[in-house]
């Protein structure tokens, strides 16, 4: 029972990142619409905050994780999507290093995806209540 639900809790960050694929290999989105990049990563950021704050609640459901404290439960959303943004950059990198893809377009670029992740991220915990659902 447990997994159908963490599974449940990935379909939205999975959705936004199916989403991502076939607007960029089916449409070509990314270059048509200069401001698709900066919503998809804010979306991103809600997205895999979403999928964190709940798994972090059955953890703590499963006593393998007390995040009981919202000043805890806080810190680790954030510091979890933080890492999830710098990690998908990286992806990027490797993306761009390996294939030539031209992903990274600049420094100000990665540094924008990142913030605009962590700030998706920000947004969705402010507004997320997990005394309700602990």
């Amino acid at each position: 029972m447990m997994w159908k639900r963490y599974l449940s809790y990935l379909s939205f960050p999975l959705a936004v990142f199916l989403f991502h694929c076939v607007l960029t290999l089916v449409f070509d989105a990314y270059d048509r619409i200069e401001q698709l990049d900066t919503g998809m990563h804010f979306l991103g950021g809600i997205a895999i905050a979403h999928f964190i704050s709940h798994t972090i609640i059955q953890l703590d459901r499963s006593k393998i994780l007390s995040a009981r404290s919202p000043i805890t439960f806080f810190l680790l959303v954030f510091g979890l999507v933080a890492a999830s943004t710098v990690m998908w950059e990286f992806a990027e990198f490797i993306t761009d290093y390996l294939f030539d893809m031209n992903i990274q377009v600049s420094v100000t670029n990665l540094m924008k995806d990142q913030f605009l992740g962590i700030v998706g991220g920000l947004v969705y915990v402010a507004s997320f209540r997990p005394d309700r659902q602990i």
